[in-house]
Formats: structure tokens, C-alpha cells, sequence
């Protein structure tokens, strides 16, 4: 009988200071691992930031040995590449990047070892350097093999490679969306886009058309150039039923279940607030008032959209400002405060340590003090929330 065997990587923060922070790549392995549990009774693993060593990721690729040749297995990684054509880890030192990443070639060897003969491998970062993108910039040795012939060693029979793009290209983000653009294809493919659907099943090679033809527009559309490479060849058809979001998925995202807010500030819990902050607002306001309800529920401000508030003194305006970086901030985005007047950051500095420093929530501050400021954290973004004031916000921009 065939199991599907999957491993899902996603790493946004990494031991080392060095390596700036990315802001999708866990919800990528996240919302894959979900979607593939709440559809597929398989075996599925989840790793993630800090659990995303290089010596975990490789124990539990070596356990697939153990699966059998009709197996299927699934593998997708999202997070940084390297310059040199290298996987990074939550613990990749940048004075080690030898033998603390994953190279392309070890990863090929891991592969070999597993006896499935169908496997399929996604790769959602990129090896090209560039404001934004997800790759690690770094000094070493001239590769004595170029990038897209390393990633076609993983190609052939029975072994198919989705990279997000060519190895002289970047791969993106997008936070609106909420994902890397070849994972969010890749979702979209496997919730039924109509492309893809043939008598109610999802065919493996109609979804990766339709996903590398979706990257590249969407590319396209945000002014830059996106090609993934699609490789290698699979022994017989795979199809999947088509997925629907389960308990393990709302579970993850309630933000895309329809949930309205009230009064109550535990009715934010359905829209995907955790349970700690919201006992931590209560402690401060006894409810939601209704300008705060009408801009989650009339004006969005929970779904990317933007908002101007007008309202008198003591109104609520400053509760907005912090529900929409809060949420943002749950769902690894970066939210930034701009205030007038540098004793006003140091003020709200301490509101923010005190209210979240314990749920995990990092708070800087960037007001053009050299004494005080650190500006690493916000070049590298290494920051949930950024208060700033507006003259030094201009001198940045």
C-alpha cells in the first residue's frame, strides 16, 4: 500500500545575529504540513526555526530509509539559500558556512538513500544575492559547478525538483499574501485551482505547471523576474484529492475563516490573537470599544488594508494602531510606530517591553541617538516592532 511521507522546513529566525530575519517561510511549512494532514493520512513532519538545525533536518531525512519503494515522499524547504548554492539552518554560523549549512550535493546524497521511487523535492528559496530576497550573501570559494547543475542532480527518474527560481535569479516574499510566491501557488494548486482540476483530482503535473506559470506572472507583477525551474520526471501520474482547509489549518490561519470581532476582547481570539496578549489587554481595558470593532470588521485593518483614523483624544486611535501591528506581528510580519518626539518611542518603548517582551515579541527603537540606538536589528530586520520618530524615519527612507 503507498504512504506519503512528507517533511516540511520553514526558518524566519536564525541563531546567528548575522542572518537577517525572513517573515514567510515558517507559515510556508505550516500551512503546507496543515493542508497535507487535514487531506492525506501520511506521515508528515514539521520543523521550524529554532527545531531546524542542520542535524535535525538531516535525522529526519535518514529515517525515510526506512520507507518503502511504492512510498511517495514529499520534501519542501522555504527559507534562505546561499550565494554558493547552500542551504541555510537555524544554526548556520557564518564563519562556518561549510559545515553548518546543507549543501546542495550532501542533500542529493540524503535523497539517494531513500528508497521511495517517487519524490518530490520544493525548494522556496534562492541562491542570488539582493535586497529582500532569500538568499545569504556570502564570501567563499569559487563553485566549481554552477547552480542549476547542482539542482539537476536531484532530477530524473522518479525524482522531481520545484525550485522557486532560476540559480542566477531571487526568489521572493510577499507579505501581503503571506507566503513566498512559489508556496503560494503551490496552495492555491493544491485547494483546486480550476487549471488544475481534472474529475475532482489534482494531477502532480498539471500543479506544477500551473504553479511555475503563476510565479512568473506574479513576478511580472511586482516588477521583477521569477522563473522557477521544474526538473526530473515522475515513474507513474500522481494525483491528490483536492485539499480543503481542516481543523490543523484554521487551526494555524483563522485569519481566513470568516470571524467577526465584538466588544468582548476574547472574540479575538477567532481571529487568530493569542490567548496571553489578550488576557494582557484585559488587564488594561475592560472592552473593545466601537471604533475598534468597526476597523477590524468594517475597514479591514486585520486584512492588509489601509486605514486613516480621525477620531478625539482618548478615542481608541492608539488600541487600532496596536491591534494591526500586534496581529501583524503574529502572522511574522513587521509593524512600525512613528511618533513625534524622541521622549514619546522611550515612552512607548517601555509600554511595548512591558506588555509583550514576554509573549516573544521583539520591540526596537530607531530615534538617531548613537548612545542608545542599536541599528543593526532594523537593517538585518530583526524586529517585530520598530518605533521610530518621523525625522528619523525621512533620514532612513
Amino acid at each position: 500500500m503507498t504512504k506519503v511521507h512528507g517533511i516540511f522546513i520553514g526558518i524566519d529566525r536564525f541563531q546567528s545575529p548575522s542572518i537577517n530575519w525572513l517573515s514567510c517561510a515558517k507559515r510556508d511549512a505550516v500551512a503546507l504540513h496543515s493542508l497535507f494532514s487535514d487531506n492525506i493520512d501520511g506521515d508528515f513532519q514539521l520543523i521550524h526555526d529554532e527545531n531546524a538545525t542542520r542535524d535535525n533536518i538531516e535525522s529526519k531525512i535518514k529515517l525515510l530509509s526506512n520507507c518503502s519503494e511504492k512510498d511517495i515522499v514529499i520534501f519542501s524547504f522555504s527559507g534562505h539559500g546561499t550565494t554558493n548554492h547552500k542551504l541555510v539552518t537555524y544554526d548556520t554560523k557564518i564563519n562556518d558556512i561549510e559545515s553548518s549549512t546543507i549543501s546542495l550535493d550532501t542533500l542529493a546524497e540524503w535523497f539517494n538513500n531513500i528508497p521511495a521511487k517517487q519524490l518530490i523535492c520544493i525548494i522556496d528559496c534562492c541562491f542570488s544575492g539582493g535586497m529582500g530576497a532569500k538568499a545569504l550573501e556570502v564570501n567563499n570559494s569559487r563553485q566549481l559547478r554552477s547552480g542549476e547543475e547542482l539542482i539537476k542532480q536531484f532530477s530524473g527518474s522518479g525524482r522531481i525538483i520545484l525550485t522557486a527560481s532560476k540559480a542566477s535569479e531571487p526568489a521572493w516574499e510577499n507579505g501581503k499574501l503571506g507566503h513566498g510566491l512559489l508556496t503560494y501557488h503551490l496552495l492555491e494548486a493544491l485547494q483546486g485551482a480550476e487549471e488544475v482540476r481534472k474529475d475532482n483530482k489534482i494531477g502532480i503535473y498539471r500543479l506544477l505547471e500551473y504553479v511555475t506559470s503563476s510565479v512568473k506572472n506574479s513576478a511580472g507583477q511586482l516588477g521583477a523576474v521569477q522563473n522557477p525551474m521544474l526538473l526530473g520526471q515522475i515513474i507513474e501520474e500522481i494525483n491528490f484529492p483536492i485539499f480543503k482547509p481542516g481543523k490543523l489549518y484554521n487551526d494555524a490561519f483563522p485569519e481566513r475563516s470568516i470571524s467577526l470581532a465584538n466588544s468582548d476582547i476574547d472574540s479575538l481570539l477567532e481571529l487568530g490573537f493569542p490567548l496571553g496578549i489578550l488576557n494582557s489587554w484585559k488587564l488594561k481595558i475592560p472592552s473593545l470599544n466601537q471604533i475598534q470593532i468597526d476597523a477590524i470588521n468594517e475597514y479591514g485593518i486585520l486584512k492588509n488594508n489601509h486605514l486613516v483614523v480621525s477620531a478625539p483624544t482618548s478615542s481608541g486611535k492608539t488600541m487600532i494602531g496596536e491591534l494591526a501591528a500586534i496581529y501583524g506581528v503574529t502572522q511574522r510580519k513587521r509593524a512600525v510606530f512613528l511618533l513625534p518626539l524622541k521622549a514619546l518611542v522611550n515612552d512607548k518603548l517601555k509600554h511595548f517591553n512591558e506588555t509583550y517582551a514576554s509573549f516573544d515579541i521583539k520591540t526596537i527603537k530607531a530615534t538617531g541617538e548613537s548612545t542608545t540606538d542599536d541599528i543593526m536589528p532594523l537593517m538585518k530586520g530583526q524586529y517585530d516592532v520598530c518605533l521610530m520618530t518621523y525625522e528619523n524615519s525621512q533620514q532612513l527612507s
